[in-house]
């Protein structure tokens, strides 16, 4: 557990909130940001993760098993409350029709291609379920990274990190000088998997531990040097610096916060992040993400005409908070962390420590006492079944 990184969550969706929610949230499109952010700390942490389970496999683990398994953790994690959500949608569908929500639609979402729906097929948003465009291109980056970063050696992890965030800033350069739309641009998947990257870059130039080493500097000069792409392009066709770029920094500087957080967990922005409920908002940010853009904003409006009673506009955004926490807190009481707990079956698969020793699997948590005293017992136990079989009678005393 990487502290202040649940504080970070927190911020991120908060921004998205604001963005579908208030005016000042549109007019600056601060969604943008947090959108980023979650890619960009996706990156470092799932990246991070596979770069460690490539290292085991080479020490001798299954490389079929570390992705299987990975697999396995993400569904747990990512599955049931997207598709527990879609489900209850498709339901109610069939009794009330949902405004932007029809076959082609539901099919984009059903599948994690609610993205390339948006940004190809339909050219524009599509109401509550827009926000759903960011988990499609994470699950699409997830989907080709395990093999990817499990089957390759792990000295070049590194490099893979650095060429797909070339990739994603070249495609965004070209994107931009051919005119393409801006709903195209921002939704693109390699675009996002080039962020996505860029996080995972931060946290494989740094040290394994966290709290460990000062080397956020050479993360923040490779991020630095990578982000120069797309002027010197600008520069090439002749171009001047589009205002995009400027915008498209908060990547890089996310990831160098990421990192500055990561080797100095005892500092006073750690302290903060780790406020009890800014760090329960990320704990369960990610039914926050899912159920706050769905929340109808004329709940109030209509209690107002019911009740007689004037309630202003301003209450819109504090009561769609409220709700989408209340909704989110009881997603992660009663489905998401109950289903969390089945992780375990898949945390220790990979781990070479956990071999077979007399015929049982170690443990890590067991103590070297405790392996001895049980090893020695099996032992015992197999010798007096051999002996039982040469003299009859003898296995009764070992009952």
């Amino acid at each position: 557990m990487i502290k202040g990184f649940d504080g970070i969550r927190a911020l991120a969706v908060i921004v998205v909130f604001f963005n579908h929610w208030t005016v000042f949230g549109r007019s600056y499109h601060t969604g943008d940001y947090g959108v980023w952010t979650f890619f960009v700390l996706s990156g470092f942490l799932i990246i991070r993760a596979l770069h460690k389970d490539r290292m085991r496999v080479e020490k001798g683990a299954s490389a079929k098993s570390a992705i299987l398994e990975f697999y396995g953790r993400r569904a747990l994690r990512i599955f049931p409350v997207y598709y527990a959500t879609l489900l209850a949608l498709t339901l109610v569908s069939l009794v009330h029709p949902l405004p932007n929500w029809d076959f082609p639609s539901a099919l984009a979402h059903y599948t994690y291609t609610t993205n390339i729906y948006i940004g190809e097929i339909k050219g524009a948003f599509i109401g509550w379920f827009s926000h759903f465009w960011s988990l499609a291109v994470e699950q699409q980056f997830y989907l080709f990274a395990a093999p990817l970063f499990l089957l390759v050696p792990s000295r070049l992890s590194v490099v893979i990190c650095g060429a797909v965030s070339l990739l994603g800033l070249a495609v965004w350069s070209a994107m931009h000088l051919s005119g393409a739309p801006d709903i195209a641009i921002y939704t693109n998947s390699l675009i996002g998997f080039g962020m996505i990257t860029m996080g995972g870059l931060a946290a494989l130039l740094l040290s394994s531990a966290p709290g460990q080493g000062s080397r956020s500097w050479l993360a923040a000069g490779v991020l630095a040097a990578i982000t120069l792409l797309p002027p010197l392009v600008f520069a090439a066709a002749g171009r001047g610096v589009d205002l995009g770029w400027i915008k498209l920094l908060a990547v890089p500087l996310a990831a160098v916060l990421l990192a500055e957080i990561f080797l100095n967990q005892q500092s006073v922005l750690v302290k903060i992040l780790e406020w009890t409920p800014l760090r329960y908002l990320g704990v369960i940010s990610y039914g926050f993400y899912i159920f706050h853009n769905m929340i109808p904003r004329t709940i109030l409006h209509v209690a107002s005409e019911k009740s007689g009673i004037d309630i202003p506009i301003q209450f819109d955004a504090p009561f769609g908070f409220a709700v989408a926490v209340v909704l989110a807190h009881f997603s992660w009481i009663l489905l998401e962390r109950p289903l969390l707990s089945l992780k375990k079956t898949y945390a220790t698969r990979t781990d070479p420590r956990r071999r077979r020793r007399c015929g049982r699997t170690e443990r890590p948590h067991e103590t070297e006492r405790n392996k001895v005293f049980v090893c020695t017992a099996q032992k015992s136990f197999t010798r007096a079944r051999r002996l039982h079989s040469l003299i009859p009678g003898v296995g009764e005393l070992c009952r």
